[in-house]
């Protein structure tokens, strides 16, 4: 018997992230959002070398026997229930974050102005730098092909953002993060030019076998207008947010700026 392919764990993580792992038949039968620790994923279409993330989900051990179950078993739920549940989960999760990060009665800095980086000695090249109206939040962008620079230190060779917050008049945030296959850069310089589904980025993660992340990035639209949350957590869950908008001119510069570094495939670095 033929071995199968296992699920690269890019896709596990995308998969694991978007359903933070919530079954979405729990979900879509019952609306039980609790979190299933233990769940397993399954293949819709029953082949198990096809790993794509619209063939996969997330399942509870109750849930994944009934439709990834023993060969010559018919399943319990049709493909297009499972879908349409799993569609229902998603947005609601994604729902649920952004309710839970994005301050309310408080006025966010909306970074409009756009300055051009000089390379920084042993750290990056030229990078970009987004500024509010009022200069109280500085966010420069640095695209680098490693995490770490330096003799005899591990390279985790990728693209990599390396990114500093500097908030008047006393806070100062060091976040790097990355795109960690092809459709992830793709995708954040797209939504960047053209709105649509928000786009993460993420850095190392704090365990292995957790999902919780150091380093974190996210990006949507709401109200007309483009909003992030820059946030970084200590192993100890401890952790720290800043939220920010974008006017639509920021946003282009910035998906300027990584397709020219190089960040996306169909783009050569020019500095």
């Amino acid at each position: 018997m033929a071995k199968r392919k296992p699920i690269p764990k890019e896709v596990q993580d995308e998969l694991l992230f978007q359903s933070g792992r919530r079954c979405c038949l729990c979900y879509g039968l019952k609306h039980d959002l609790s979190v299933k620790p233990y769940g397993q994923i399954a293949h819709l279409n029953r082949n198990p070398d096809d790993n794509t993330l619209d063939n996969l989900v997330y399942l509870c051990v109750d849930h994944y026997s009934q439709v990834d179950g023993r060969e010559g078993q018919s399943p319990v739920y049709t493909l297009g229930e499972i879908k349409r549940y799993r569609r229902g989960l998603y947005a609601e999760i994604e729902a649920v974050r952004r309710r839970g990060a994005w301050p309310t009665g408080v006025e966010v800095p909306y970074l409009s102005i756009v300055h051009p980086l000089e390379p920084v000695p042993g750290l990056a090249g030229r990078g970009i730098q987004l500024v509010d109206a009022d200069q109280q939040l500085y966010l420069s962008l640095y695209f680098r092909t490693s995490l770490y620079h330096g003799m005899g230190l591990p390279q985790n060779a990728g693209k990599w953002l390396y990114i500093e917050a500097h908030m008047r008049p006393a806070l100062m945030l060091r976040v790097p993060v990355r795109a960690w296959n092809d459709h992830e850069a793709d995708g954040l310089v797209h939504f960047l030019r053209a709105g649509g589904a928000g786009q993460d980025l993420h850095g190392e993660r704090l365990n292995n076998d957790d999902l919780s992340t150091g380093d974190y990035l996210y990006l949507w639209q709401e109200d007309g207008e483009f909003r992030l949350i820059l946030s970084v957590f200590a192993p100890s869950q401890a952790g720290i947010a800043l939220q920010a908008r974008l006017t639509a001119e920021a946003a282009g510069a910035l998906a300027d700026y990584l397709e020219e570094v190089g960040f996306v495939e169909h783009a050569q670095p020019i500095g």
